[in-house]
């Protein structure tokens, strides 16, 4: 065989051999796209949603309602509509005035004066509303208990309580208005007074006088018309 003949087969056994060597044939995915094994493609991570919050009950407590106790050394003006008007003028006989210029009244010194007066009257709203005087508000004030009848719940009595000499005065002033309810009401007036004042001193209760509508007392029965 020629040596020509013999270089050509030798060449194309090389050649046949460099093709067959291993990594150099690639198959390229139909389309084009390239896939990667898969430990080399990306993880997909779902988006992270926040935690849920839970948020407490609101509780709603109902306000605290407290009743702020009556000063027992203010005087009170007690409307007494549960009781007759003959009982209030047979009190207003019994505690007479001192003088024409005063009104009836009865000086409760102790919690027993004050509870034979709430028996005689017997009214419920005016016991209730002489609960706040017990022992120790007697010990420092005597109570004055000042039965009244009005031609008019219209009137409106204010008191002011003062030292005149050896009298000690509890003055009233009634106002009514010019337009008001032609009704007849029943009133108790509890004032208190401090033993010390009162102590060797004459004590009255007076009507200083009417603003707005004037009405006349008549301070024998304690009705004003």
């Amino acid at each position: 065989m020629k040596l020509w003949k013999v270089c050509l087969l030798l060449l194309a056994v090389v050649m046949g051999l460099w093709a067959c060597r291993p990594g150099t044939q690639t198959t390229e995915p139909s389309g084009g796209e390239q896939t990667l094994p898969s430990s080399e493609a990306p993880e997909t991570t779902a988006p992270t949603q926040p935690p849920e919050t839970t948020e407490p009950e609101e509780t709603t407590q109902p306000p605290e309602t407290t009743t702020e106790p009556l000063d027992s050394t203010e005087p009170q003006v007690i409307r007494t509509q549960d009781v007759d008007q003959t009982v209030l003028e047979g009190l207003m006989g019994k505690y007479p005035s001192q003088d024409e210029n005063s009104l009836p009244m009865m000086q409760a010194s102790d919690r027993q004066s004050l509870d034979a007066f709430l028996l005689e009257i017997g009214s419920q709203t005016l016991t209730e509303s002489a609960e706040i005087y017990d022992g120790g508000f007697f010990a420092s004030y005597d109570l004055l208990l000042v039965p009244r009848v009005t031609n008019t719940g219209s009137a409106r009595h204010t008191v002011e309580v003062k030292v005149e000499g050896n009298t000690l005065v509890a003055e009233l002033t009634v106002t009514v208005p010019e337009i008001h309810t032609m009704d007849m009401a029943n009133w108790v007036l509890l004032i208190p007074v401090a033993k010390a004042d009162a102590q060797g001193r004459t004590v009255e209760v007076r009507l200083a006088g009417s603003l707005g509508q004037v009405i006349t007392p008549a301070p024998t029965s304690g009705l004003i018309g």
